[in-house]
């Protein structure tokens, strides 16, 4: 389930993205592309958190992925401009101060705040709600520029996101043609997903980024993940899965980390390198359909 922890962490306010927003699949989307017009290994679609398509932090993973690819990058907005105001970061950690009388007296008015800004999110963005337009995007994407360019497809999907990174990574959503909406499946420290039950249903190669301190997915449950990905591809063939643990990371490193404590973003960092070197291990074999 979520937790504050996915609603706190740093906003790079200062970044200028290098990339462009248009509409795209009647979406608006966020889009980065390979520097010096360099050819893109692959098409690689984020599922943001829970600050949504416009939060400078998403747009800078997305320019850092097109460069490290480099890989075509899409950023579109699934929660039709109702994600979590960026302003809630700062708030539940006011929630959560208790140094002072002032902490205490002024805690009604960040809990006002926080309801303000959590509630909606949760109305409209619920997985019953978002799934569909997640898969809609990916099957334009595969049936459209991926068809055209011949380029395999990738997801990163990050707190509010890795629930659709996990159910993507099934197989059970295909193309009218019965082609996967995605052929390599990252994510970090994932929000709303079931254990075991949701990792049982992988089918496609996975990668999870997971966070030593992360509340919502723990570390005992980031083991589980892992136990069922070794007995799949022991067993069932399933190939360059795995989870990574970064031990002194929380929940959110993987967008919302601190550029200025050096510990975390070694571990942002490296969650990054994690995603490169998974997709274009999968992208290397990827052969596209007949």
């Amino acid at each position: 389930m979520s937790c504050p922890d996915c609603f706190q962490g740093a906003i790079m306010a200062d970044y200028t993205p290098k990339g462009s927003t248009t509409t795209l699949h009647n979406r608006q989307t966020y889009i980065a592309k390979p520097p010096n017009n360099e050819t893109p290994r692959g098409i690689i679609i984020i599922i943001s958190d829970a600050f949504g398509q416009s939060f400078p932090n998403n747009k800078h993973l997305a320019d850092t992925y097109a460069a490290a690819g480099p890989y075509l990058v899409y950023l579109p907005d699934f929660m039709d401009g109702h994600a979590a105001p960026s302003w809630m970061v700062y708030t539940f950690p006011a929630i959560l101060k208790t140094d002072t009388w002032w902490d205490w007296v002024v805690k009604p008015y960040h809990v006002a705040c926080a309801l303000y800004g959590f509630a909606p999110f949760f109305y409209y963005n619920s997985f019953a709600k978002s799934m569909p337009k997640v898969t809609a995007f990916f099957e334009a994407v595969r049936e459209n520029e991926a068809k055209e360019m011949n380029l395999p497809i990738g997801d990163a999907g990050f707190c509010w996101g890795g629930q659709h990174t996990f159910a993507l990574a099934s197989g059970e959503y295909k193309t009218k043609g019965g082609q996967v909406l995605c052929d390599a499946h990252f994510t970090a420290h994932p929000s709303n997903v079931s254990v075991p039950g949701d990792a049982k249903k992988v089918k496609l190669p996975l990668s999870v980024a997971a966070a030593g301190k992360d509340k919502v997915m723990t570390v005992e449950q980031a083991r589980e993940v892992e136990a069922i990905l070794r007995e799949k591809t022991e067993k069932e063939g399933l190939k360059h899965s795995e989870v990574v643990y970064y031990m002194e990371a929380g929940h959110g490193f993987g967008v919302r980390a601190d550029p200025g404590n050096e510990k975390v973003k070694k571990h942002a960092d490296g969650s990054v390198q994690q995603a490169v070197r998974f997709w274009n291990r999968v992208f290397d074999e990827w052969k596209p359909a007949s």
